[in-house]
């Protein structure tokens, strides 16, 4: 069973969140309101590095997501990550480290930094920007809208 340490000072077993993730998805596919098909995963903060979690360890779970600490992520679904330049959480190194992981995939990744942010967005212009990006992202993705 894989453990290691994060960022937030707790040893995690992936295989907890892996049937996290497993059952959550078949719950939803139980539903006759949801397409089963049609579902993605998203997350800030550490909810960001669960998803990255989610996507390189159980990359059929999900059709797209968003959010690497995690070593060299196979990451194969198409993935939006959104980063504060100023965050003294999440560095933005780590994010442009899992972008380039993601895009040596050659998989689709999508990379918004904004440079007058930190760890969670305090700016409305930011905030509308961030929204408009995860809309269009989940158009394209899950929709198939381009």
């Amino acid at each position: 069973m894989r453990s290691w340490k994060t960022g937030y000072s707790s040893t995690l077993d992936f295989w907890q969140y892996s049937v996290y993730f497993t059952y959550t998805r078949k719950y939803l596919e139980s539903l006759d309101w949801v397409d089963g098909t049609l579902v993605g995963i998203i997350g800030g903060s550490y909810g960001g590095y669960m998803v990255a979690e989610a996507l390189a360890f159980e990359p059929e779970a999900f059709k797209e997501s968003r959010y690497d600490e995690m070593g060299d992520p196979e990451i194969i679904k198409p993935m939006l990550v959104v980063q504060g330049a100023n965050d003294p959480r999440v560095l933005q190194v780590e994010s442009d480290e899992l972008v380039a992981g993601v895009q040596s995939n050659e998989v689709p990744v999508e990379y918004l930094v904004f440079p007058d942010e930190g760890h969670g967005f305090r700016k409305r212009e930011n905030h509308i920007t961030a929204s408009d990006a995860y809309v269009k992202f989940l158009d394209i993705y899950l929709k198939g809208e381009r």
